[in-house]
């Protein structure tokens, strides 16, 4: 823009000298030369405006260049996560979340119902293992399950069913039943106890050092469960 007013003032600025020339030697009145000066005002007018753009364009340009540069709020929150480290993981949480993971991906459920058609769930075979220890009614049953009684009783139905126990009067308390194991039904513990004491083999995979330690983290779980 402005090369292009400087152009023009330079052509206006001819015409102005020759327009005062023409005027001095032709004689021409006052008024035409009064003419061609308001002209050539006109033109150094807009050279000097011309000038003061063209000074602020560079000064602009200028404060462009030493301005510091800084980041927009969004682009610093983004850069926040390169800078900030990151949370330390919930060890606990996390422990306890593999365990877990582990006991699930080594359940012998479907192991015990092909080979005792217990079904699945542990409950049938808790009952077996409690009345390992001694007869119980159902209410005994009940009690050392923590379930309630109508639950148990189905429980006992199923395993009599199978062969596994037997209901006998209760020697002192005609309402009462006393449920024990039969042969078949301590052979069926037994075989529950094999199966269930098994090590998954990805514990047979570890070393004899990695053994020890699982071992001895496990026993003071167990020992500040226990306290």
């Amino acid at each position: 823009m402005a090369a292009s007013v400087a152009s023009a003032s330079r052509q206006v600025g001819s015409d102005l000298g020759v327009a005062i020339t023409g005027t001095l030697v032709a004689g021409r009145s006052p008024a035409s030369f009064t003419a061609a000066s308001h002209h050539g005002w006109t033109v150094i007018g807009l050279c000097g405006l011309a000038v003061l753009l063209t000074g602020l364009a560079s000064t602009s340009r200028w404060a462009r260049r030493s301005a510091p540069m800084t980041c927009s709020p969004d682009r610093q929150q983004k850069a926040d996560p390169m800078t900030t480290p990151p949370p330390r993981p919930d060890l606990p949480a996390e422990a306890w979340h593999l365990m877990q993971q582990f006991v699930e991906a080594n359940t012998r459920d479907g192991t015990l119902q092909r080979e005792l058609g217990l079904g699945a769930g542990s409950g049938r075979i808790r009952v077996l293992f409690l009345l390992l220890e001694q007869p119980m009614t159902l209410a005994q049953l009940a009690e050392a399950h923590g379930v309630d009684r109508p639950y148990a009783t189905i429980i006992v139905d199923k395993l009599e069913t199978l062969g596994f126990v037997e209901r006998r009067p209760h020697p002192s308390d005609r309402r009462s039943k006393i449920v024990s194991l039969t042969p078949p039904g301590r052979e069926a513990a037994a075989t529950a106890d094999r199966i269930l004491g098994e090590p998954p083999p990805a514990l047979r995979g570890l070393t004899h050092e990695q053994l020890a330690q699982l071992t001895d983290l496990l026993s003071r779980l167990a020992g500040i469960q226990s306290s």
